[in-house]
């Protein structure tokens, strides 16, 4: 794998590992003492962000880790551009849902189009503010598709927004 070495540091063939929609379970960002403290005061946990009505297979962190460690400590991965995703594709409220069914008190809101337009505004570049609705209603990016790379590389399957929740 090694392909030159400067005496401090070792440089190695070209990898690249492309991950999809990334799933951090139905909560998303929110971290576990956060959580943690909302379900003492027994409030619920409101998810909401724009494309509601586009489902995505979102791959577990731990999916990455594990095909990352394989791809740049085998062989035979040189050259390679592995493909990413989770093993089904859901809506953000069937996500949410999946931890409601965990005994979560957790909501989805969809955000209207002018919510997803000042949030664009809010955090995007301006060049991009405009295609990225785009993106899903035209084709040019597909979160959808299931993947066979994690089960293929790592011989088991992907893991699902289920089971990411069942263990955070």
């Amino acid at each position: 794998m090694v392909q030159a070495s400067d005496g401090k540091h070792q440089y190695c063939d070209n990898r690249t590992i492309r991950r999809m929609f990334l799933v951090t379970g139905a909560t998303g960002a929110l971290g576990s003492a956060t959580l943690a403290a909302l379900r003492e005061l027994g409030a619920p946990v409101r998810a909401s962000g724009p494309f509601g009505d586009v489902p995505v297979a979102a791959v577990d962190p731990a999916g990455i880790g594990a095909v990352a460690v394989l791809a740049l400590t085998a062989d035979g991965h040189a050259g390679q551009a592995y493909r990413l995703s989770g093993p089904e594709a859901l809506l953000p409220a069937e996500q949410v849902a999946l931890g409601a069914a965990l005994g979560r008190d957790l909501r989805w809101d969809g955000w209207s189009t002018e919510q997803t337009r000042a949030g664009l505004e809010a955090t995007m570049p301006k060049p991009l503010r405009g295609r990225v609705p785009g993106f899903f209603a035209d084709g040019l990016v597909d979160e959808t598709t299931i993947h066979p790379t994690v089960p293929h590389l790592l011989g088991r399957p992907a893991h699902t927004v289920a089971h990411r929740d069942a263990f955070h």
